[in-house]
């Protein structure tokens, strides 16, 4: 085929071309900043003050199946908030239950006035899989604050991931420099 159909063999070109240039950003780039755990805890100490929280609350998040076990977990939930682990058990066919710190915007929220100290926040539907998700709110936490190392891991694997990458390409650079034909280059600037 790739020889009566040229568009499909410069297809087929770009897709090897791609495939070599994926291969080696995972071997050089990607699977090097996810093992390295010393060069990301390096690489977060000295850039750890990029990784601040926002504004945020201390929750427990909860995905339920349906609206009515979602209702009936936050009224026994609102009872006796600090035994949401034994509670969640009970619900543990209907609800999915975790707590930890998170930013506003991760919250099931319409507004930030909704998240109240020992309080829910009202059901949101999510359309995916009808399942419906509201949050707990233990207490509520200014921004500003250093994130943990594990807490900003995507963002720091990211940020390294990109040093990685720089340095990577000043090697190739160095190793293969690149030279213009000047002859070359002034014909093709002509003809464009």
């Amino acid at each position: 085929i790739a020889d009566f159909e040229p568009l499909y063999n410069e297809q087929l070109k770009e897709f090897k071309d791609a495939n070599l240039l994926f291969a080696a950003m995972e071997k050089n780039v990607w699977s090097e900043a996810a093992s390295d755990s010393l060069g990301l805890r390096k690489h977060y100490e000295a850039n750890k003050q990029q990784y601040k929280w926002g504004d945020g609350a201390t929750a427990i998040m909860i995905t339920a199946t349906d609206s009515l076990a979602a209702l009936s977990f936050s009224n026994k939930l609102a009872a006796k908030p600090q035994q949401w682990r034994i509670l969640a058990d009970e619900f543990k066919q209907t609800i999915i239950a975790d707590s930890g710190r998170f930013e506003l915007n991760q919250l099931p929220i319409q507004n930030d006035k909704e998240a109240t100290v020992n309080a829910a926040t009202s059901l949101v539907r999510n359309p995916m899989d009808n399942s419906f998700s509201f949050a707990f709110i233990i207490s509520k936490l200014p921004g500003g604050d250093n994130r943990s190392c594990e807490d900003a891991k995507g963002w720091v694997i990211g940020d390294y991931q990109q040093v990685l990458e720089e340095r990577w390409l000043l090697q190739l650079k160095k190793k293969y420099p690149i030279k213009v034909n000047e002859s070359v280059w002034q014909q093709t600037l002509k003809v464009n």
